[in-house]
């Protein structure tokens, strides 16, 4: 169902779930059910598509750095090697004490 229909997953796991309970036959009305319903649900594929898209991207530049925005690990060390000048941000803020 994917994004057409966010009520499917749930749908469908509480149906598994009340079978496990429940047990066959007594589970056959509640399997129905959910079949009924994810067969008539809207269909969508945009979140798979998305990570396939996502997944490929990365696969074709794999040894990239990681962008120095996206770092966080303020040391001593970055601010002597000059990440101050490469972000454009200092390492360290000066926070006013709490009233």
């Amino acid at each position: 169902m994917g994004l057409a229909d966010p009520h499917a997953l749930p749908l469908a796991t509480a149906a598994f779930q009340a079978t496990h309970a429940v047990g066959m036959p007594e589970a056959r009305l509640m399997l129905s059910e959910a079949t009924l319903y994810l067969a008539l649900a809207p269909k969508s594929n945009s979140a798979l598509s998305a990570y396939e898209a996502a997944r490929q991207d990365i696969q074709g530049r794999p040894n990239e750095p990681v962008p120095f925005h996206l770092r966080n690990a303020v040391t001593g060390l970055m601010k002597r090697l000059g990440w101050e000048r490469a972000t454009g941000m200092p390492t360290t803020t000066r926070r006013r004490p709490a009233p």
